[in-house]
């Protein structure tokens, strides 16, 4: 395959939840137009609402030194920084170069590459670390906190439970429903069920996930049925 590319709607910005959706480069076809072109990855348009964000760790073969990575690191720009942050996301597997780059970004990083980051910090080797950096995050971080969510059910981390749930009776108190709420608390909200749902398996998580597919925002709607067929 001659790289892996991610589907990339321009409305998840309003989340920070990362498309898990891949397709090959090569069927995208004569149809696509270069819209950005970085460092770290590409960015195409297919439609109005379809662009395709291809990674060039795969695409281009790109490998990272993480001994002059500090200092690249601070130069970089906030654009430049995201583009790198999701252009990691699409690796299967990480070296240990890659680990002590992220180690750094985890280090010197600012909340949204970090949202962006800990989606490819579920596959570094130092367990316990990542836990810690995730927990932290949650109890920290202002929204989206989405990805952090999904990662702590990636990993399956039973630690983080009393967090979310407190962190799931929030979102219940602060009048959050189906026919009204913030989109971007909304998208938390479920994310957080899903995550209590598959760490804890209490029925009443999937319940409220399932009130949801009659959200009034359809973004939010399409995002519980996907929470719950995945």
């Amino acid at each position: 395959m001659d790289g892996v590319t991610r589907i990339h709607s321009p409305s998840n910005n309003d989340t920070g939840v990362n498309s898990k959706t891949r397709i090959e480069g090569q069927r995208m076809g004569k149809a696509r137009e270069l819209v950005r072109e970085s460092e770290w990855l590409q960015i195409y348009r297919l439609n109005p609402n379809l662009w395709i964000q291809t990674s060039k760790f795969l695409a281009g073969g790109l490998e990272l030194k993480a001994d002059d990575f500090d200092h690249k690191w601070e130069s970089l720009s906030a654009r430049d920084r995201l583009d790198l942050c999701s252009a990691y996301i699409a690796k299967p597997q990480l070296s240990d170069e890659d680990e002590k780059i992220l180690d750094i970004i985890m280090r010197e990083g600012d909340e949204i590459s970090w949202s962006h980051i800990v989606s490819a910090l579920v596959r570094h080797s130092d367990r316990k670390r990542v836990l810690a950096f995730i927990r932290e995050r949650i109890q920290n971080q202002s929204p989206p906190l989405a990805n952090f969510y999904q990662a702590a059910e990636t990993l399956g981390d039973q630690g983080v439970v009393p967090q979310l749930q407190e962190k799931y009776r929030h979102y219940l108190e602060g009048g959050l429903t189906p026919k009204r709420g913030d989109r971007v608390l909304s998208i938390d909200y479920l994310v957080c069920a899903r995550a209590l749902w598959k760490l804890t398996g209490l029925q009443q998580y999937e319940e409220l996930l399932k009130t949801y597919l009659q959200a009034a925002d359809k973004f939010v709607r399409d995002s519980a049925k996907r929470l719950l067929s995945t």
